[in-house]
């Protein structure tokens, strides 16, 4: 028996060195959390994550493909961010059309790029922890899947009439055998309770997730952005570390990234 290749299991690159790092990568069958506040850049951290890896699908022959099931943008605004993130031209003047001659060429080379990516937006806001599976299902055995990503878990419905803590339990446990059944990683987003707003330490901590009880152990690894300028006003420093709260098979700990919120850009320190 090849023990290496039984118990090694290769996780899917994020394109962010010092995060591939730490966790080696997005692992099939794993339940991924990122959690942060309302503003921090979870949805922007997500694009950046899924066109890095978008990217480097594009390199293999394989064909591989990810899905983002966006359950509050639209597809159309979620491909601008993405545009804004590739061609550094900031988000509000590609909002509103206002560019120049320059920036008009400047975008022509990452629009090509990124509407060439194996990414497939699915903005439709009814969806259903039954509607995601169902979905996600039938990519996996018509057309291939490899990686999903939910924007974000708290807007997911069950068909059940479940209070909020119990909706939340029984989505993560269902996202986690998804991910198990499909042999694809999952990344869902997570909105945080207030206790930050409160205490002294903004560092977040995984009891700072919303309804934290069973995401916390559903999850194989749970990321939190913390930006300690975004307590300040102005917030203008792009200093942000990505917390690794939870990794069930391998290490703790964080990476540092600057945040470029105009252009919804991270970049790895």
């Amino acid at each position: 028996m090849n023990y290496q290749k039984t118990f090694y299991r290769k996780g899917i690159k994020t394109g962010f060195k010092n995060l591939d790092e730490l966790i080696s990568g997005f692992k099939p069958k794993e339940l991924i959390i990122l959690g942060a506040r309302t503003g921090m850049g979870k949805t922007a951290f997500m694009l950046n994550l899924a066109c890095n890896i978008a990217k480097n699908f594009n390199t293999n022959p394989k064909n591989q493909k990810a899905v983002i099931f966006s359950l509050e943008m639209a597809a159309e605004e979620l491909g601008i961010r993405l545009f804004s993130s590739a061609s550094k031209i900031p988000l509000k003047q590609l909002q509103h059309k206002n560019l120049n001659k320059n920036e008009k060429l400047q975008l022509l080379i990452p629009e090509d790029e990124t509407t060439q990516l194996n990414i497939l937006i699915d903005d439709d806001r009814n969806n259903k922890i039954e509607d995601i599976e169902t979905k996600c299902r039938q990519m996996k055995y018509t057309k291939g899947l490899d990686i999903v990503f939910i924007d974000y878990l708290h807007l997911l419905k069950e068909d059940q009439n479940f209070n909020t803590y119990q909706a939340i339990s029984v989505i993560s446990r269902k996202l986690k055998k998804l991910a198990s059944e499909l042999n694809i990683p999952i990344v869902a987003l997570s909105q945080m309770n207030r206790a930050t707003y409160v205490r002294e330490v903004k560092r977040p901590q995984l009891t700072d997730l919303r309804d934290s009880g069973t995401i916390e152990q559903d999850a194989d690894v749970v990321m939190l952005l913390h930006r300690e300028s975004y307590y300040q006003k102005p917030d203008i420093n792009p200093h942000t570390n990505l917390i690794i709260a939870k990794n069930r098979s391998g290490q703790k700990g964080e990476c540092s990234f600057n945040f470029y919120k105009q252009i919804q850009r991270f970049e790895a320190k």
